[in-house]
C-alpha cells in the first residue's frame, strides 16, 4: 500500500505582511476547494527565510497527488522537483535495488539519493570525489 497523507505542507520563501499573507491563505483555501478538498485547519510558522504552512485537509492524498496540490498551492519549486524526483526514483527503486546510493544533477548542483533511506541530500563536487576514491 502506497503512504498517504493529509497533511500538505508549503514553503513560502518570502516575508510578505500579514494583509497579504492572508490573501494569500484565501486564494489557497479557494484553489483547496477547487480540488475538491476539504480544508479542516491550517497552521503557519515563520521561517528564516519566509514562512512554512501546514494545510491539513479531511482526504488522504496519494503522492502524486500531494505533488501536483503542493505545486497548484505555490509549494517552493525546488521543494517540489526533489518531490517529484524522489518519486521518480522510488518507483524504479524500490522494489528491485542494487544500489544503495545514486547521484544525480539538477543545473550545476549535484544530489545524493539514500535509496535505503528515501532521501535526497545536496552534496558537493568534491565531496563525492573523496568518498569515491576512498
Amino acid at each position: 500500500a502506497k503512504a498517504m497523507t493529509n497533511c500538505i505542507k508549503i514553503d513560502l520563501d518570502i516575508k510578505p505582511n500579514k494583509e497579504w499573507r492572508r490573501l494569500w491563505v484565501n486564494t489557497r483555501k479557494l484553489i483547496l476547494k477547487h480540488m475538491k478538498l476539504h480544508l479542516l485547519y491550517y497552521r503557519e510558522y515563520e521561517s528564516r527565510k519566509g514562512y512554512h504552512y501546514y494545510f491539513i485537509v479531511k482526504e488522504n492524498l496519494s503522492y502524486d497527488r500531494l505533488c501536483k496540490i503542493q505545486f497548484l498551492l505555490g509549494d517552493d519549486i525546488n521543494r517540489v522537483r526533489f518531490m517529484l524526483i524522489r518519486k521518480a526514483f522510488m518507483s524504479r527503486l524500490e522494489y528491485n535495488v542494487l544500489f544503495s546510493e545514486k547521484y544525480f544533477r539538477i543545473g550545476r548542483s549535484l544530489y545524493k539519493f539514500n535509496v535505503a533511506e528515501k532521501k535526497i541530500e545536496k552534496v558537493g563536487w568534491g565531496k563525492l570525489w573523496k568518498q569515491k576514491l576512498k
